[in-house]
């Protein structure tokens, strides 16, 4: 489960401070499904940044597990992102020097998993996301869906309680769009993940359970 609680995020832009988040709280169960929408700028990734701690928020508290995140030191967030959390950027971020099953399999590295166990996992979830015919392409080689596909593989290689998506759909065209949205609702189903995706696609994020929109700053649910 995860507890957001009054959370609060400004910048200093030179002599002025822009409160780009404010008094956000909500919460989501395991296993469901929330898309966070608003205009270019609102705060979408910023608020993803700050529940997966990724990033510093200005006042608030996060829980996840009961755990309040805000009180862990940068070792302890790191190890709790590997072991629950799977994190889908809206521009990929593959490493270009590795191949597709290379790419994927670094949170198993990470983890230090026994290399036959990383192999299993790795065919496993390239078969699941539909690139067992790419397992050994360089990432400069594949097209803008299959790279967005290599990404959310890598993202559920450890069975993460939570997966967040920054405009995971944001590059591609709509058939492609859908077959991402549609691979990772799949996903969360299966294996009873939370899933919250920041998206502008009012369509795609109708079927998820449920849908906030930031504007100035405050949340407000749809």
């Amino acid at each position: 489960m995860i507890k957001c609680i009054n959370l609060n995020k400004t910048f200093n832009d030179g002599e002025n401070k822009n409160h780009i988040l404010k008094n956000i709280s909500f919460e989501i169960m395991d296993g469901e499904t929330l898309a966070i929408s608003g205009s270019s700028g609102c705060g979408k990734s910023t608020l993803l940044h700050i529940i997966s701690g990724l990033e510093n928020t200005s006042s608030g508290e996060i829980f996840i597990d009961n755990v309040n995140i805000s009180y862990l030191n940068e070792i302890e967030l790191c190890n709790l992102r590997l072991e629950k959390i799977g994190f889908i950027y809206q521009f990929h971020h593959l490493i270009k020097e590795l191949n597709v099953s290379e790419n994927i399999s670094l949170p198993l590295l990470l983890k230090k998993t026994d290399r036959g166990e990383i192999e299993r996992k790795v065919n496993e979830i390239i078969e699941k996301v539909g690139l067992s015919e790419r397992k050994n392409f360089q990432i400069d080689k594949l097209s803008g869906g299959e790279r967005q596909r290599v990404a959310i593989a890598r993202a559920i290689i450890n069975n993460p309680k939570i997966i967040f998506a920054d405009e995971p759909t944001g590059n591609l065209d709509s058939k492609n769009a859908k077959n991402i949205f549609s691979l990772l609702k799949d996903i969360a189903n299966f294996n009873n993940t939370s899933l919250i995706i920041a998206t502008h696609d009012n369509d795609l994020s109708k079927v998820l359970d449920k849908k906030i929109i930031i504007e100035n700053g405050n949340i407000h649910y749809v």
